[in-house]
């Protein structure tokens, strides 16, 4: 295929290929532009599957029942959201409604299969959606008649995808009911794309939706056709309504998460790839989004089943130092899995955890404490299987909780006072020999060499590296984080040895440099003259930019100097009442 730039073709390429691959071709005109619905679609949809419902519907209302039953969706979708009633359906005068049925993760039911093959995918162009205007959508995805994705188009030579964006941003009003019903709304270029779950006039916040800063080349092929091609293709989108979409808390309302594609491509590829006794190690930098990350991973993992319609793994358990994360992924969960009780915080004792590690069924959040403890129970559990998720286990290596991890390791830190939390993870895993039965998926933003021997992936040659990377270049290029190597100062240190002796012997160089330097580094002096430097320019220079919302990092060589310069700082700040 030899690709067209145009932006007409570009669409015509998409809109063609959604027809091709089960999506059933649409009018504008088939929209109802008054309650924002592909109504004949979504009536043919019930009748088609739920009869008997209808019928029951149907008893009551008589000739008024088309009217009351719209009326009664429109009514669920604006209280409730999109994605709720496409997952949970509604019911009225004793008649219950599915919208959507999802794909089943077994084949224990083909009456589910049944259900899921008739779902009705649709696809529009040139959406004209609102009756006072003649503003038109590029491409509109429906599911049983009900909008749930919006793509705008623009050609890179001529527009690119800045001007989708302003698009969005200038000339769609939120207000309309079609930009309240999509789940996501894609501004795309055959170059690049972005999305965005809520549209808010000029403070609508996109976020790139690329495999890299920069596409990659297809062969013969646009840029970004993975976007229709994969993403919103049938299978991988029932996938996403029902694993992945979700309604989070936000500023007293609710913001529906949609997984940016390094999120999405990483489980997808733990899901495809993971079984018991191999380990993954995910490497991704601050600002990917981790926490979500891992609470995808963790409900995709308990819903993964073998060729046999088994389970492949029996319990997921997510061990974290982080107390945030035991609330966001009960929350995400829930919002997601219609069972209760899928996600068990583990925060009593090593006997609650015990009982559930052998019986449980579900998803345990715990701490890194209980790690020995996961590893003893587990480990002769042959008829049990494991997937244990790790989240970024090195950060928590000072302070109180190193002292009680190690403890309950059996070390100690005077023998050991070099060992992070990390080292003693893996220590304890190479104490065991056989874990086939459990798979370790560690999460790291900058692991170590024996974090890579352990979790990694080996190449032909034996080299360990990571199974999916989001790096740090990717996400300073995408805004996520700032790059503190790009305005920086650094700060010269002098000194001269004065020779008191005559008869002085020779000493090597190197080695008395750094012992010098060293000395230097942490003297009172040095560390106080520095701590003045830094908050003076922080102060004068650098604290009203951003908005006043400027910060400063300070990198020392060794964390006995962070404690030194922390104490010195926090002494200045309340001399100089900087506070």
């Amino acid at each position: 295929m030899t690709t067209n730039t145009l932006e007409k073709d570009f669409q015509n390429e998409i809109v063609n290929y959604f027809s091709n691959t089960g999506y059933v071709k649409r009018k504008s005109n088939d929209f109802s532009e008054n309650i924002a619905i592909d109504a004949e679609l979504t009536l043919k949809f019930i009748k088609d599957t739920q009869l008997k419902e209808w019928e029951k519907f149907e008893r009551i209302y008589n000739e008024n029942s088309e009217e009351k039953f719209f009326f009664r969706l429109f009514n669920e979708i604006e209280k409730k959201g999109t994605i709720d009633v496409l997952r949970n359906g509604f019911k009225d005068v004793g008649a219950y409604f599915n919208l959507f049925y999802p794909k089943p993760n077994n084949s224990k039911n083909p009456d589910l299969f049944e259900n899921f093959e008739k779902n009705i995918f649709s696809v529009i162009d040139e959406l004209k959606y609102n009756e006072g205007n003649n503003n038109r959508i590029d491409v509109v995805l429906f599911i049983n008649g009900l909008p749930i994705v919006t793509i705008e188009l623009k050609d890179t030579f001529s527009q690119g995808v800045e001007n989708a964006i302003k698009q969005y941003k200038e000339d769609r009003d939120p207000k309309d009911k079609i930009f309240n019903r999509c789940l996501v709304h894609f501004a795309m270029s055959d170059e690049k794309i972005y999305m965005t779950t809520k549209l808010d006039k000029e403070k609508t916040r996109f976020l790139p939706f690329n495999k890299d800063i920069i596409n990659p080349v297809i062969k013969d092929d646009y840029k970004t056709s993975y976007l229709y091609k994969n993403i919103l293709q049938i299978n991988k989108l029932s996938k996403l309504i029902s694993n992945f979409i979700f309604e989070e808390k936000s500023n007293g309302g609710y913001t529906t998460i949609f997984p940016r594609f390094h999120q999405l491509d990483c489980v997808d590829l733990l899901i495809e790839n993971s079984n018991p006794g191999t380990n993954y190690l995910i490497q991704h930098s601050a600002g990917s989004g981790k926490t979500k990350t891992i609470a995808w991973l963790a409900h995709n993992l308990i819903k993964k089943f073998d060729e046999n319609d088994e389970r492949v793994y029996d319990m997921v358990v997510v061990i974290s130092d982080r107390k945030v994360i035991d609330k966001q992924l009960q929350d995400q969960v829930k919002a997601i899995e219609k069972q209760k009780g899928t996600v068990k915080l583990i925060d009593k004792n090593s006997k609650q955890l015990a009982e559930s590690l052998k019986t449980g069924k579900n998803i345990v959040v715990t701490t890194l404490q209980k790690f020995p403890h996961i590893l003893e129970e587990t480990k002769n559990m042959d008829n049990r299987k494991y997937a244990v998720i790790i989240d970024e286990a090195h950060s928590s290596q000072t302070g109180s909780f190193a002292r009680s991890m190690k403890g309950v390791l059996g070390k100690s830190d005077n023998n050991n006072e070099d060992l992070s939390i990390e080292d003693e993870i893996i220590n304890e895993l190479k104490s065991i020999k056989d874990l086939s039965n459990i798979s370790f998926f560690a999460f790291t933003a900058t692991p170590k060499n024996k974090t890579l021997e352990i979790f990694g992936t080996k190449n032909d040659l034996g080299e360990s590296h990571p199974f999916h990377e989001y790096t740090m270049k990717q996400a300073i290029g995408e805004g996520f984080i700032l790059d503190v190597l790009a305005n920086y100062l650094t700060c010269p240190t002098y000194f001269n040895i004065i020779k008191t002796v005559e008869d002085d012997k020779e000493v090597e160089i190197k080695k008395t440099k750094k012992i010098l330097r060293k000395f230097v580094e942490k003297h009172p002096v040095a560390i106080s003259e520095k701590t003045e430097l830094a908050l003076d320019h922080f102060m004068n220079s650098t604290k009203a930019k951003i908005n006043n919302q400027a910060r400063a990092m300070l990198v020392t060589s060794s964390r006995e100097q962070a404690v030194f310069y922390k104490k010195e700082f926090d002494k200045q700040i309340k001399e100089k009442i900087y506070l």
